[in-house]
């Protein structure tokens, strides 16, 4: 729904504008009878509505790097080594890198890909089962992919083949943090979960969280 879209959204955001040290702004549209439309035809009219909206705002905006388009740039000069489009989903969450493979989640077609971090080639994709836009982390073999399904997965970097996976109660979001022996991640229901290497509960603590 819109709160949804808009608690992922502007979380992400106002999370990168803090750590990148840059400025960020929300802008509000009034949508003229839109409670019209709801009360006459519905609320599925009424999305529809929104839709087209936010379909003839972005056709007024100029083009963005939420179209999939993955750059390789020079970490010295700055300058574009190559660039490819190995997805049409937008890429919100921050990639990973192992083994110079580049790992993508998508926002909007639950895909995940490893890209050859030299040249842009597609080396392999894999779904998982809902939308990401949490920070990426590939750490010994094994790429751990939050999600929005209330899902957290763990990928073999190699083939993308899912190892396991582990369902809490709301979206996982930001970057979990890793370490040799466990793995630690938030939820915005506000969860906080500490899983073993193999995707099992070792414990779980409970703070006030958002509820979807």
């Amino acid at each position: 729904n819109n709160m949804r879209g808009y608690a992922i959204v502007a979380g992400r955001l106002f999370s990168q504008a803090v750590r990148y040290r840059r400025p960020a702004c929300v802008m509000m549209i009034d949508s003229d009878n839109l409670k019209t439309v709801n009360d006459t035809y519905g609320h599925e009219a009424g999305n529809a509505l929104l839709r087209m909206t936010v379909h003839c705002v972005r056709e007024e905006l100029r083009a963005s790097a939420e179209d999939g388009t993955l750059v390789v740039l020079d970490a010295a000069s700055g300058k574009q080594i190559t660039a490819s489009r190995p997805t049409e989903g937008r890429v919100w969450g921050s990639p990973a890198l192992l083994d110079n493979r580049l790992f993508v989640g998508t926002l909007d077609s639950s895909q995940m890909l490893a890209v050859n971090a030299d040249s842009g080639a597609t080396e392999w994709t894999q779904r998982v089962a809902g939308a990401t836009a949490a920070d990426l982390v590939a750490t010994q073999d094994t790429v751990i992919v939050p999600s929005f399904d209330r899902t957290m997965h763990a990928l073999d970097a190699a083939s993308g083949t899912e190892r396991w996976r582990f369902t809490g109660n709301g979206w996982f979001v930001g970057r979990p943090l890793v370490t040799p022996d466990a793995i630690y991640a938030t939820t915005l229901g506000g969860a906080i979960y500490a899983l073993g290497r193999s995707g099992t509960l070792t414990w779980q603590a409970q703070q006030n969280g958002l509820e979807f």
